[in-house]
């Protein structure tokens, strides 16, 4: 079995920080309300065993998934990709998520579709 990686520039940026960067760079106000931990998974686990009771087959708009990843603070390291691969970041996330919001800029969104 191959080895899986997951590579970026060796910064840690928060799942806040990167939301409030998106909200400054589209000209839009940033999410200010947040949701207590406990409520958010209360919820999910709420909707989780509704949507199993009604046999809906999509998933719910919240999960128990979803906010163990968007609630933790999770921090993802180079260092297995630097050693293993000798991998090197080419670009910062600075430049990065600049490019990304110069071509998120160009997309029409009515034409994007959810799957």
């Amino acid at each position: 079995m191959g080895e899986g990686f997951l590579v970026h520039d060796g910064e840690s940026v928060t799942l806040q920080k990167l939301c409030e960067g998106i909200a400054q760079a589209l000209g839009v106000k940033p999410i200010t309300t947040h949701i207590p931990y406990s409520v958010a998974y209360a919820a999910a686990s709420f909707m989780e065993i509704v949507w199993k009771m009604l046999r809906i087959q999509k998933r719910p708009l919240l999960t128990t998934y979803a906010v163990k990843n968007l609630g933790s603070q999770l921090r993802f390291g180079i260092g297995k990709a630097e050693r293993v691969l000798g991998w090197k970041p080419k670009i910062s996330f600075a430049k990065g998520f600049e490019e990304t919001m110069v071509w998120l800029k160009t997309l029409d969104i009515t034409q994007l579709k959810m799957k």
